[in-house]
């Protein structure tokens, strides 16, 4: 998924640039867990993979980890599928510029935010774990 620029949304527009992503999904009984974070370029790019045919949301953060901005309901990407995103629920009346997102002047390669073992608290508490 490669996100063109995250800080432009309905809910209007971010003043600054999320540090990183957060991607969010569903274990076995229904509770939100972290799948990981992946950085977010100056120009509001990023390049994530993400699970295939499990709920899934995103989170901005800032630099101190906090959400600056969050979705609250889930989406699917099937396996194989590849999806471009202007923004957080940018509408169809918005297109993004014509230029080459920062993040793929860095690499062509996603994060890969795809590990959907279920939370490990004991393994890597700071980047997995069960959302309150």
């Amino acid at each position: 998924m490669l996100a063109l620029d995250a800080r432009e949304s309905r809910e209007g527009d971010l003043k600054v640039t999320p540090a990183s992503v957060r991607l969010e999904t569903l274990d076995a009984d229904g509770h939100a867990f972290v799948t990981g974070t992946a950085p977010v370029e100056a120009d509001g790019s990023f390049f994530v993979k993400t699970p295939a045919d499990r709920p899934i949301r995103f989170a901005l953060l800032n630099d101190k980890g906090a959400v600056v901005r969050q979705e609250h309901g889930w989406f699917w990407i099937r396996r194989g599928e590849q999806r471009i995103c202007v923004g957080c629920h940018t509408g169809p009346e918005r297109s993004s510029e014509n230029r080459v997102p920062a993040v793929l002047l860095r690499t062509t390669t996603p994060n890969d935010l795809s590990n959907v073992s279920g939370p490990d608290r004991a393994q890597n508490p700071t980047s997995r774990g069960q959302l309150k």
